[in-house]
Parts: C-alpha cells; sequence; structure tokens
C-alpha cells in the first residue's frame, strides 16, 4: 500500500512539523508493504496546520475523498494550529501521529464500506501499534468521522461548493466528539438532480446503517430549482436543514439497536453547531 504524507503550513508550524512528518512517515514502512485487501492501494494524508484567519475566508477545508475505482483516498484533516505549536515537542509528535491515525482510519474505513473483505480493522491496529498509540489514547481521542458530499449537476455544482465551504466547517467540533460505539463513521449526500434525472429511477434517496460497520450512510434530494434560484442563506439553510435531517435518520436507526447511543446529545449538538434553521425547505 502507497501512503504518503503532506502538509499545508505555514509561520512556525512549518518549520516544526517537517522534522517530525520525517519520522512519523519512517515508521509506517512496515505497513507499506502489507496487504489489506484490494478496496485500497494509495492513501494521501495531508495536515492543514494553518491559523484561524485563513480559514474565515472557506479556504484549507478538510476532505475525506475516496474512490472505489482509483482505489486511493486522499484525506486532509486539520490540526490547531496554537495548540500544536504551543505544544511541548512530545506532545507535538503525539499530535501528529493521532492525525495521520485518524485519517488512516477514514480512508480504511471508506475502503471497508466499498469492499467489506478489505482488512480495515487489521490496518488500524498496525497503524496504533507503529505508532504506540495505547488504548486508552484512543479512547480519549475518540472522534466521530462526519464527510459531507453532493450529487449533483450543472448550475447546482458550483452553488453547492460554495454552500458546503461555509457549512462544513460548523460540524468540526462534533467530529472532535464521540457519542457512543455505535456511530464511527455518518456519510452525508446532498442529492441536488433535475427532475429528468429521477425519471430513470436514478439518484435515489438512502438510509442505511450498519450496526456491524458502525457506519451510516444518508443520501436526501433537495429541489434542484428551488435550490439554484434561491438567494446565497437560503440554500444555507436548505443545505442545514438537510444535514439536521439526515442526523435524524441515523440516531432513529442506530438507537433501535442501541440504547445507550447518546442520540439526543449528538441531535442538540448539531443543532447547535448549525444555528437557527428554518424546517420543511429542502425538500420543496
Amino acid at each position: 500500500m502507497e501512503i504518503y504524507l503532506s502538509s499545508e503550513t505555514e509561520g512556525r508550524a512549518d518549520s516544526l512539523l517537517l522534522p517530525i512528518r520525517n519520522m512519523v512517515d519512517s515508521l509506517l514502512d512496515d505497513i507499506r508493504k502489507n496487504e489489506y485487501g484490494s478496496a485500497l492501494t494509495s492513501v494521501g494524508v495531508f495536515a492543514i496546520i494553518m491559523k484561524e484567519e485563513m480559514y474565515d475566508s472557506g479556504g484549507y477545508c478538510e476532505r475525506q475523498y475516496y474512490s472505489k475505482v482509483r482505489k486511493e483516498a486522499d484525506i486532509r484533516l486539520r490540526l490547531n494550529y496554537k495548540s500544536f505549536c504551543n505544544a511541548e515537542p512530545e506532545k507535538r509528535v503525539e499530535l501528529y501521529k493521532q492525525h495521520v491515525s485518524r485519517a488512516l482510519e477514514i480512508a480504511a474505513n471508506k475502503a471497508k464500506i466499498a469492499d467489506p473483505e478489505f482488512q480495515r480493522d487489521k490496518l488500524i491496529c498496525d497503524v496504533r501499534q507503529a505508532f504506540g498509540l495505547t488504548e486508552k489514547e484512543e479512547v480519549k481521542n475518540k472522534s466521530t468521522v462526519i464527510y459531507l458530499a453532493g450529487e449533483t449537476e450543472e448550475k447546482a455544482v458550483k452553488c453547492f461548493r460554495e454552500v458546503m465551504q461555509v457549512v462544513d466547517p460548523m460540524l468540526d467540533e462534533i467530529r472532535a466528539r464521540s457519542y457512543g460505539n455505535a456511530l464511527r463513521e455518518l456519510g452525508i449526500f446532498a442529492v441536488i438532480m433535475k427532475e429528468s434525472s429521477y425519471e430513470e429511477s436514478c439518484w435515489k434517496e438512502k438510509r442505511y446503517y450498519s450496526a456491524t460497520k458502525t457506519a451510516a450512510e444518508v443520501r436526501l434530494r433537495i429541489n434542484y430549482r428551488n435550490f439554484v434560484f434561491a438567494k446565497s442563506e437560503n440554500q444555507i439553510n436548505m443545505y442545514k436543514e438537510l444535514i439536521i435531517s439526515a442526523f435524524e435518520i441515523a440516531v432513529e436507526r442506530i438507537q433501535k439497536i442501541d440504547k445507550q447511543f447518546c442520540g439526543e446529545e449528538l441531535l442538540c449538538d448539531v443543532n447547535k453547531a448549525l444555528g437557527a434553521v428554518k424546517r420543511n425547505l429542502y425538500w420543496v
């Protein structure tokens, strides 16, 4: 498996990260020699360590990309600039190890969804062992993988990309938390296609949850014309509403299986993160 580490950094983070990245990169050599399945042959892990003001303009977004066809992943995650730069040297190394471990886990989860035979657990275990991450550290730093994506066409492509850049960072605090072992990953897809595209029974909505994989995938439609011709603030509202609906669907399915899952807390955090949202707009 090919694994390459890279970064988007500035200021002190640039010089501080380089020796750490080189050291951590060498720890992955044995993993590169292993085979975990054909669903994932290449992973790029990018650390984004920029000052907060650089994010205000919508730049340097996180990315959780996986191609089933190419069998490759491109995972770009942010590290807090101040926390990284002001940390003690040993803590700085630990932060980066956790960052790479989380990125590879995201890639492994996506490969597992594409191919149930992919050895996700073995890859994750091997990475943790290579980095010397203890189970205690993993529990302490456990997070929920949430990735947003869309299936769009024509005018909706640009509109949706701009809206997602605004909304996606709002979920970062939720990504940093765990609400229970029943949900490790949630993919939310907005389907914004012309009505003619649906006539061929394509681009269907989907409400999927696997207790075995502890993963959910929700695909919901937004009316193409209403979205494309709406004002920017209404487009953002439509998308926020869809995201809330997707979380509600996922929580409902999870709690049927795991009563201990903190679904109400998750929904409360989502609504708080997204702010005031007018309901019943996205599906109109």
